[in-house]
């Protein structure tokens, strides 16, 4: 489906998504794969709104899924390293997400890492998040959902004006929105290629796009 001129999201697999590409097609992908765990209950401070509170995040995808990710895209973001680095390439880089969690507390990590797959500095962002904290008033619609203010504070450092960017597991479509806000306030001219497999996801994540990307961009 073709959300915006600049946004194009489908019901598939990701395989079949990026088979459909030739070598460095896409400038930069921005993925966030199951981690191969079972979530067995949301915590406290998450209004999540979904299929229940029991979520199996199915498996790690296999090496052909990160062979295939290197070969489309020049550059790739990979969040949730710390499951599946044995899977990352030996060089590379690290991003740090501070959630300003109680990892105790809130029954959650109290920072998520990131690989880039080219030598860099190493990174960190800092941006509360709960799940959906009850402050942020925004109810989830994904397990795993992240905010859009930080797919805008990593697509502002690592992408570049007229990129091509890939995200091979939509989920709430958190990223879309942001690319949409980077487009219209800062001018950055980018097209955002994605699939989710699940069907009630991708429905409620097109829901979602529509809604934000329908409405003017304001600074935050």
């Amino acid at each position: 489906m073709q959300v915006t001129p600049e946004i194009e999201i489908t019901n598939e697999d990701n395989i079949k998504l990026m088979a459909r590409y030739e070598d460095n097609h896409f400038d930069l992908a921005i993925v966030d794969p199951p981690y191969g765990r079972n979530i067995l209950k949301k915590n406290k401070f998450q209004a999540h709104d979904s299929k229940g509170t029991t979520y199996s995040n199915t498996s790690i995808p296999d090496k052909s899924y990160f062979d295939e990710l290197a070969r489309v895209s020049k550059r790739f973001i990979v969040f949730g390293m710390k499951y599946m680095y044995h899977m990352l390439p030996p060089d590379g880089s690290m991003i740090i997400w501070d959630k300003g969690a109680d990892a105790d507390l809130h029954n959650m990590d109290a920072c998520d890492v990131a690989f880039y797959s080219k030598p860099s500095r190493m990174r960190k962002f800092y941006l509360h998040w709960c799940g959906a904290v009850k402050c942020e008033q925004e109810k989830t619609i994904h397990i795993h959902q992240k905010p859009v203010r930080i797919y805008e504070a990593i697509l502002r450092k690592y992408a570049k004006n007229g990129d091509r960017i890939l995200d091979t597991h939509l989920g709430s479509g958190s990223i879309a929105i942001a690319l949409d806000r980077m487009n219209k306030i800062e001018q950055m001219n980018l097209t955002l290629t994605a699939c989710e497999l699940d069907k009630d996801y991708y429905e409620s994540a097109i829901k979602r796009i529509k809604q934000n990307t329908n409405q003017i961009a304001i600074p935050l």
